[in-house]
Parts: C-alpha cells; structure tokens; sequence
C-alpha cells in the first residue's frame, strides 16, 4: 500500500430486518396512523333553493316554493310611493325563508336623488299613476316611511343569511346603463362596478348587468 494511503474501508450493506408478516402488519397500520390527515368535513346535503324574480312593474304573479326569494328590481311601474308598499307587503308575506330586494330603475321612489333632481320627471310619474285622493296624500311620504317586514333591501350593499348550518353572503345593487331618464343609472362609459363587489360574495344580485 503506498504511503499516505487509507486501507479499503469495507462496503456497509443495508441491513434487513425479517419481521413475520403480521408484526409487519401492525408496524404498517401504526405507521400510518401516524401520517392519517382527518377527513374533510362532509358537504352539506341539502341544498338551498333559490327563487329569482324580477321586473313584476306592480303584478303578484305566482312564486314557487323555496328558501331564499330575490327580486332584481322594477317592483313597480311608476315608481310611487303606493305601489312599492304594496309589492313590498306581497313580498314579505311569501314564505320563503329569506326575502331580498334590490330597486330598478322605475322604482323612483327609492332614488331620492334622482327625484330631487328631476322634479318633473316625478311628477309625471304621479300623475301618470293616477292616484286617489288617499293616494296623493301618500304621495308626499318618502322612502323612510316605507314598511318592509321582512324584506332584506340591498343598495350597493351586503348581507350574509343563515340557511339552518349552511349560510349565503348576497351583494345587491339597483346600478343599470343610462336608458332614457329613469332611477339608478349612470352613463355607459363610466366604470362603476370594479372593486365594489366584495370577494366573499356567493350570489350578486343586479338590476343591470355588471
């Protein structure tokens, strides 16, 4: 061996161990016990059904059982004050679970924006509504003298609605492209959606589309 050098140093082999297959059972079963993640909560089995209705202009048509009612706006043809009360009254005496509603742009009553700044528009609403005389005493009561029992109102806002264990998390809005002069609108180039809808939203419940 020349100087300097180390001798050979022998091949270490992997040992094996011989185990009777049962004992190798068990030590497998132990081994991955202690790996095992715990199942994933089971998925909910009963679904939640959702009843969509828009655009009644004053009508009571018939709607089918379910869970959570929306209606995407125009309650109403012109927009007074009688007519949103009573679609609201129809509204929250169905007996869905949950009622939600957002306005349209004919339910001028619900934009006291739009009312201050065109008069004259409201005013022809009212006269083409033909009121009684009840009714243009009503005329001169506002959006907060409404009653909505248990009717969800959404604008430009969010509500989360609990379904026995399971829950829905609804974003409403009356926002539709200018068309004519009428409620909620604004000018087709504008971008007044982007970084409104919140991201944990599960239903966005519109009267124009986004």
């Amino acid at each position: 061996m020349p100087p300097g050098e180390e001798p050979n140093k022998p091949l270490l082999l992997p040992r094996q161990i011989k185990l009777p297959r049962r004992r190798l059972r068990s030590l497998s079963t132990k081994l991955q016990s202690l790996h095992h993640s715990p199942p994933p909560p089971p998925l909910p089995t009963r679904p939640i059904n959702v009843i969509c209705i828009s655009d009644t202009h004053g009508t009571q048509p018939p709607i089918p059982p379910g869970d959570l009612l929306l209606h995407a706006g125009d309650l109403t043809q012109w927009g007074t004050f009688s007519e949103v009360q009573a679609q609201l009254s129809w509204l929250s005496a169905q007996p869905h679970t949950h009622k939600v509603v957002i306005a349209g742009n004919h339910d001028l009553l619900l934009d006291p924006g739009f009312r201050s700044k065109h008069p004259d528009r409201w005013s022809e609403a009212l006269k083409a509504a033909r009121p009684t005389e009840e009714e243009v005493i009503e005329a001169q009561r506002t959006e907060k003298d409404l009653d909505w029992g248990e009717v969800v109102y959404l604008r430009n806002t969010l509500t989360t609605l609990t379904f026995g264990e399971r829950s829905l998390t609804v974003y409403g809005s009356p926002l539709t492209p200018q068309h004519g002069l009428s409620a909620f609108q604004y000018p087709k180039d504008q971008d007044v959606w982007s970084s409104t809808i919140p991201l944990n939203t599960d239903i966005l419940l519109t009267h124009g589309p986004p």
